[in-house]
């Protein structure tokens, strides 16, 4: 028997949803770009060469140069940006508030077009703010939730960041080096948060990062763009990449290595 209710519906849908197209960015970076529901892309290249202007055309904040994107057969660029923030939410690489607000305030605030802004603390607005606190929780941050955000650490401020976005409930988050300020410990939090996004509530999920080593702990399927030198974007499954891809990416000897444990990455 077929399970009934908009939750099925909108689980279904997910997995369904494709970003698409073969497209040139301002800066040059080009070739073709598809982006699932339920799976992780990560865009891995040399400093300078584009990743974050990819990810902001994507998104509609920088004009393409060339090509079109598609949600699933409807041009993104027909949409208003308020319509593409109910499709894709961005974190960014530096989330800066400069107003004394807290933790759940700023996570609270990625629902803050479903509820009238002056409504104080109207029912729906309360549910919204239970709403992020469970989600800290989920999170093992709770104990964030009444701290100011301009008391936080860059990790801290990293994963409050993600909350955010998560709380904006799109199909596809969009992530530009938000792990780049994360020690170890918060970084292996940070990447589980992303693996269970993709593969059980089945967001897709494209993030930019400059620790390669996370492709080796993703899903066969998964997908690693690369954007090459002369601009030129590869895209390759997780089972594909190899210590030549990745030497050829970043210009230096790599080496993926097998071990009981699995994959490692190691200097050449």
């Amino acid at each position: 028997m077929i399970p009934h209710g908009s939750k099925f519906i909108k689980r279904i849908t997910n997995i369904m949803s494709i970003i698409k197209g073969n497209i040139t960015t301002v800066n040059g970076v080009h070739g073709e770009i598809s982006l699932n529901t339920g799976k992780i892309h990560l865009i891995l290249g040399a400093n300078g060469c584009g990743k974050t202007t990819l990810l902001k055309t994507v998104l509609g904040l920088v004009d393409l140069k060339k090509g079109r994107l598609f949600y699933g057969e409807k041009p993104l660029d027909s949409m208003s940006l308020s319509r593409r923030s109910r499709i894709m939410a961005y974190v960014p690489q530096f989330f800066n508030v400069n107003i004394p607000m807290s933790v759940l305030e700023v996570v609270a605030m990625g629902r803050v077009d479903s509820i009238n802004p002056f409504a104080g603390l109207s029912t729906g607005y309360k549910n919204i703010r239970e709403r992020a606190l469970r989600l800290l929780t989920s999170w093992g941050i709770a104990e964030l939730a009444d701290r100011s955000v301009d008391k936080l650490s860059g990790g801290e401020l990293a994963v409050v960041n993600m909350a955010r976005a998560v709380m904006q409930d799109t199909e596809f988050i969009l992530v530009d080096e938000a792990d780049a300020s994360l020690d170890i410990k918060r970084a292996r939090e940070f990447y589980q948060v992303i693996r269970r996004l993709a593969y059980e509530e089945h967001k897709g999920i494209a993030m930019v990062t400059h620790r390669p080593h996370v492709v080796l702990s993703l899903r066969d399927d998964d997908k690693v763009f690369a954007v090459m030198p002369g601009g030129i974007m590869t895209e390759r499954c997780v089972r594909e990449v190899d210590s030549a891809f990745l030497s050829e990416v970043y210009g230096c000897q790599l080496k993926v290595i097998e071990t009981s444990e699995g994959r490692v990455l190691a200097d050449g």
